[in-house]
C-alpha cells in the first residue's frame, strides 16, 4: 500500500472518529437546551442532574464516566482543528467551524467540569492560533481574548467544583493519595502487586467516603508504584519519554498534543484502570506508532 493510502486511510479514520464525537456533544448541547427551554432549568438545575459524576446516566445506554468522555472530546476536537488548518477550506467555512466546534465542546466541558480538560481544550486553542497565517496582532488579540475567559472561568465566576478547590483545594483526593503513599512505603521496590493495589489501599484508608466509593489511586503513576514498585514505574516513564522522543522527531503535533492530554490526565486519574481509558489510549499509541512505521518503511 501506497504512502498515500495509508495517509488516506488514517485521515478517513481520525475525522469519522473526530466528528462522530463532536455529533455526539452537540446531542447533548441539544438535549440540554432542549430541558432548559421544556422544563424551565437553570444551568445550576441542569449541572446538579446531569454535571461532573453525573454524566454517565446522561444517555442511559451509555454510561460513560464524564472524566473520559471529556478526554475523548477534547483530543476529538484538537483533531478537528488540525484538519481545519490542513485542508483548503474557505475561511468563512474554516472560522465558522472552529467557532461552533469550540462552543459545543466548551459547554459540554462547563457540564462535565473537568480541570484538565478546560486545559486540553485551551492547550487546542493556542496552537490552532499560534499556526492561522494572520497577522500577529490578530493572533495576540484571539490569544487575549481567550486567556479573558479562562480568567473569567476560573476567577471571577468560577463552576461549582473550581470554586470549591479554590476554597479548600481538593481533601479527598489528597487523602486518597496520602493513603497510596502508606502502602507504597511499605512496598517500595516491587509493590503490592498487579491486580492487588485497591485491595490494599483499602487496608490504611480512614476516610469513610472513599472507602465506601472503593476509589482508585487517582493517579497513574502512583497506581503503576503501587502495583509494581518503583521498578515499575521507571520502566513506565521510560516507555513514556521514549513515545514523547520519537513523536517531537516525526515533528507529529497531533501526536504531541495527544501524548500531552493523556499525560496531564494521568496526573489526576488513574487511566489504565478503567476500560474506557485502557480502550483510548492503547488504540491511538498503537494507530499512531502503526502508521509511522508504516510511511518509513515505504519511503
Amino acid at each position: 500500500m501506497s504512502i498515500k493510502n495509508n495517509v488516506l486511510i488514517k485521515e478517513y479514520f481520525l475525522i469519522f472518529f473526530s466528528l462522530s464525537t463532536l455529533i455526539h456533544a452537540s446531542l447533548v448541547v441539544f438535549f440540554l437546551t432542549y430541558q432548559h427551554i421544556i422544563n424551565d432549568l437553570t444551568f445550576i438545575d441542569i449541572y446538579n442532574k446531569y454535571g461532573y459524576l453525573n454524566f454517565e446516566n446522561f444517555f442511559g445506554f451509555s454510561g460513560i464516566n464524564g472524566m473520559y468522555y471529556s478526554l475523548v472530546l477534547v483530543f476529538s476536537y484538537t483533531h478537528f482543528l488540525f484538519y481545519l488548518k490542513d485542508n483548503k477550506i474557505k475561511n468563512v467555512v474554516k472560522y465558522g467551524l472552529f467557532f461552533l466546534s469550540t462552543t459545543i465542546t466548551f459547554l459540554v466541558l462547563l457540564l462535565i467540569d473537568i480541570k484538565m480538560a478546560y486545559a486540553g481544550l485551551l492547550l487546542a486553542i493556542i496552537y490552532f492560533i499560534l499556526t492561522l497565517k494572520i497577522k500577529t496582532f490578530f493572533k495576540i488579540f484571539f490569544l487575549s481574548f481567550v486567556a479573558l475567559i479562562g480568567v473569567y472561568k476560573t476567577i471571577i465566576s468560577p463552576s461549582p467544583r473550581i470554586k470549591r478547590f479554590i476554597e479548600i483545594g481538593d481533601p479527598t483526593r489528597l487523602n486518597n493519595y496520602k493513603s497510596s503513599f502508606d502502602v507504597i512505603w511499605d512496598n517500595l521496590f516491587l509493590g503490592v502487586g498487579l491486580g492487588d493495589e485497591l485491595t490494599e489501599i483499602q487496608k490504611v484508608r480512614k476516610d469513610f467516603y472513599i472507602v465506601e466509593s472503593k476509589h482508585n489511586a487517582h493517579n497513574e503513576f502512583i497506581e503503576i508504584t503501587l502495583g509494581s514498585g518503583v521498578i515499575g514505574l521507571t520502566m513506565f516513564i521510560f516507555f513514556l519519554v521514549n513515545i514523547y522522543l520519537r513523536a517531537f522527531r516525526n515533528k507529529n503535533h497531533l501526536f504531541i498534543i495527544f501524548l500531552f492530554l493523556i499525560s496531564g490526565f494521568f496526573m489526576i486519574e488513574s487511566v489504565l484502570v478503567r476500560h474506557y481509558g485502557i480502550l483510548f489510549t492503547s488504540f491511538f499509541l498503537s494507530y499512531f506508532l502503526l502508521f509511522e512505521n508504516k510511511e518509513k518503511e515505504e519511503m
